[in-house]
């Protein structure tokens, strides 16, 4: 484990390391960034390892566009080497942008998912339904599915073109099975979504995001998560008696993009659909009816 001199948030997952620091001063972000950068050249050389520094970069990022135009390079006088800035980097098959938008990652699934749905059209003439069917969800919805709760919180024109591509997918399993119980007022894509239990790509989201926050209420997720407080009511603030007091708290955005801050996406899906969550007490029960709740609430 690397130990900085100052707080912040280390992730490693087999020979990846990610350090993360968080700062609103540029001249306090550009020391905290050159400290950093030494004391993992500190521990690599301490631990005999080699750092690849070619391999090595940082990104500056948050929910405006240009910050900290100046901080071009992270150096380190002790060791004599830098690392450059970019602005978007690949972790553990996540593309991160410096707006937090996303739009590098989901063009990225655009193209492999397109590629799947061009590969089930020419196999539907020889396979059988459960080869298409095994196919559909080994490559696209494990695709869909990888850090869905990151990416897919964003604006729905830029989720749009992933669920054209699903829709088409799921078209072709629908010429193997049998027709399904049309939904009443439902259009037959829907029902097929019901019939098959699969989520639209632009609802998974608001499914994670439940998840997520039922995980946070029984203490089942990772320990960083479960020493933070990161939900409160809006009751815990005040004492009116108004409407939303049951609701989560969230502060104030000041544009558009920042609602898609992740505990603010999540605190607004879990008050959207808090009524039907209070109404079952089984974690799975609440996934079946969110599921099929969900996929009624999009089409």
């Amino acid at each position: 484990m690397i130990v900085l001199l100052f707080p912040c948030l280390n992730t490693h997952f087999a020979d990846d390391t990610a350090v993360s620091i968080s700062e609103k001063n540029d001249e306090e972000l550009e020391t905290k960034l050159n400290t950093a950068f030494s004391n993992v050249l500190d521990w690599c050389s301490s631990n005999f390892i080699a750092l690849n520094v070619s391999k090595t970069n940082f990104i500056i990022y948050g929910r405006k566009s240009n910050i900290c135009p100046r901080i071009t390079r992270v150096t380190s006088s002790k060791y004599l080497l830098s690392i450059s800035r970019v602005k978007m980097t690949k972790y553990l098959g996540l593309v991160i942008d410096e707006s937090l938008s996303f739009k590098t990652h989901i063009q990225n699934l655009r193209l492999k998912i397109s590629r799947y749905v061009g590969l089930m059209r020419r196999l539907k003439l020889c396979l059988p339904y459960s080869a298409l069917r095994s196919i559909y969800f080994a490559l696209i919805q494990t695709n869909i599915n990888y850090c869905s709760l990151v990416y897919l919180s964003t604006f729905k024109s830029h989720i749009k073109p992933i669920q054209i591509l699903q829709n088409k997918a799921l078209r072709i399993l629908k010429l193997f099975i049998p027709s399904p119980i049309e939904l009443p007022n439902k259009s037959s894509t829907a029902s097929l979504y019901t019939y098959l239990d699969i989520l639209p790509v632009s609802q998974q989201f608001a499914f994670g995001a439940i998840l997520f926050k039922i995980n946070y209420d029984i203490k089942k997720l990772p320990p960083y998560y479960l020493h933070q407080s990161l939900f409160s009511q809006s009751q815990d603030l005040h004492n009116y008696n108004t409407r939303q007091k049951k609701n989560i708290y969230i502060d104030k955005y000041n544009t558009e993009r920042s609602k898609f801050a992740p505990f603010v996406s999540i605190a607004r899906c879990w008050d959207a659909h808090k009524a039907l969550i209070d109404k079952f007490s089984s974690i799975h029960l609440i996934k079946r009816k969110l599921k099929f709740h969900l996929v009624q609430d999009y089409f």
